[in-house]
């Protein structure tokens, strides 16, 4: 992943849309869409578009029918972070997760035959989402597991995009 830029094009700090505090992770969504705007190519013809996206879509609908017993997009839980009654809950659909390791860059092998990079293919979603639910929660000789980790880059990140949230100490202060 890349550095989260909590700064406008402006050079103001970006903290809120629509009277929102923006996440981190919106932030970054926001950078993105701003660099890809200014990025952007010339537009193509609108029917090349159509054909374009209908490709893409017929594309996706295959990814999909390859992971054993995937429901239609729509009965899967997408990825989720909110803040819920005092807790913090990250979920996820267990066929949506198939899908992502399905689709995961980091696993895939090139096939010879398809001529292009396949994905694993998750045959039992229930499965092997209780096989990641242990790979979390498996501790380090320390005590530290993934979802730790994971707190902390993500805990680093808000307070490095400018949370106000925090109060810092300084070095001279005493705790």
């Amino acid at each position: 992943m890349g550095a989260f830029n909590a700064f406008t094009p402006q050079g103001r700090p970006r903290r809120s849309r629509g009277g929102r505090r923006l996440s981190p992770f919106e932030r970054l969504a926001l950078e993105e869409e701003e660099e890809e705007e200014d990025e952007a190519p010339e537009e193509e013809p609108p029917a090349l578009k159509e054909a374009e996206a209908l490709e893409e879509e017929e594309a996706l609908e295959e990814e999909a029918a390859t992971v054993a017993g995937a429901d239609s997009c729509e009965q899967k839980e997408p990825l989720r972070v909110a803040v819920e009654s005092g807790r913090l809950v990250i979920s996820i659909g267990v066929e949506t997760l198939a899908f992502a390791i399905h689709m995961s860059p980091d696993l895939s092998e090139y096939c010879e035959e398809r001529g292009e990079y396949v994905g694993p293919t998750i045959t039992e979603p229930d499965a092997f989402a209780s096989d990641v639910a242990a790979a979390l929660e498996r501790e380090d000789h320390d005590g530290t597991t993934p979802v730790h980790i994971l707190l902390d880059q993500a805990a680093l990140a808000a307070i490095e995009n400018g949370s106000e949230a925090v109060e810092l100490r300084s070095e001279g202060e005493a705790m």
